[in-house]
């Protein structure tokens, strides 16, 4: 069974094996970098930006205690 890609990722495979650009259209997409669940009509709310990375309020908890494990509190 393959598994279905969000249309962002497929998009990135596609360029990558093709080897050319990856065109993403601007949307209303709210991807998790932690894990990629798909964020779009979630109701919730809590999630933050760390860096360069999107954490989703279904992963906070797990991030949060990786940064301390690292101790990163500060960025």
């Amino acid at each position: 069974m393959t598994e279905s890609l969000h249309p962002i990722h497929q998009a990135y495979a596609e360029a990558l094996s093709e080897g050319g650009p990856a065109v993403i259209p601007l949307g209303q997409d709210v991807l998790c970098d932690i894990d990629d669940t798909d964020l779009t009509s979630d109701p919730r709310s809590g999630g933050y930006l760390f860096g360069s990375y999107a954490v989703g309020p279904c992963c906070v908890q797990r991030h949060e205690a990786m940064v301390r494990g690292y101790n990163e509190e500060h960025f």
